[in-house]
């Protein structure tokens, strides 16, 4: 019995060093991956799920998201905004980096800024009209819910969220 438990613990530490397992208190989070990602709470997981690769070593968890299909699947792709609202990773548009995204469409103004806001708060989700990358066909903007929650990166915050475009809304 005591081996096999100590087999168990092993292959738990090992998947939770991997990013493949995470837990917070309250949230139960078993290796979420982009193909996964179906609406709000399968989003919010996914964050939370990078979030804990994040504490195993940010700089080698973005190189992850950017090359490990787990971590982005057509629409679904994990995006990185400073305290400013500029962007410190976008898996899907890298050339957007180091810029301040202020999104517009025909709805009005949805400022990158409200979502950094509801995540240094805690967390939140916020909805807008945004460019596909997954559609080759188009260029037309369409609605997309994105989530995010803030992480702890040496004495700064970076605002870690996903998104993903709800068909026939």
């Amino acid at each position: 019995m005591e081996k096999s438990l100590k087999a168990a613990l092993a292959v738990l530490f090992a998947l939770t060093l991997t990013g493949t397992f995470a837990w917070s208190p309250g949230h139960s989070v078993a290796g979420m991956t982009a193909a996964e990602v179906k609406d709000k709470e399968s989003l919010k997981d996914f964050v939370r799920t990078a979030i804990a690769h994040l504490k195993t070593g940010y700089d080698q968890a973005v190189k992850d998201f950017r090359t490990r299909e787990q971590w982005r699947k057509g629409s679904i792709y994990l995006f990185g905004l400073d305290k400013k609202g500029v962007l410190v990773f976008h898996v899907a548009k890298p050339e957007l980096e180091g810029r301040s995204i202020n999104l517009v469409d025909e709805d009005g103004p949805r400022n990158t800024g409200e979502l950094v806001k509801m995540a240094l708060e805690g967390d939140g989700f916020i909805e807008y009209k945004f460019d596909d990358p997954a559609t080759t066909d188009t260029d037309e903007a369409v609605l997309k819910i994105s989530y995010a929650e803030a992480f702890q990166k040496g004495d700064r915050q970076v605002v870690i969220g996903a998104g993903f475009y709800p068909r026939g809304k």
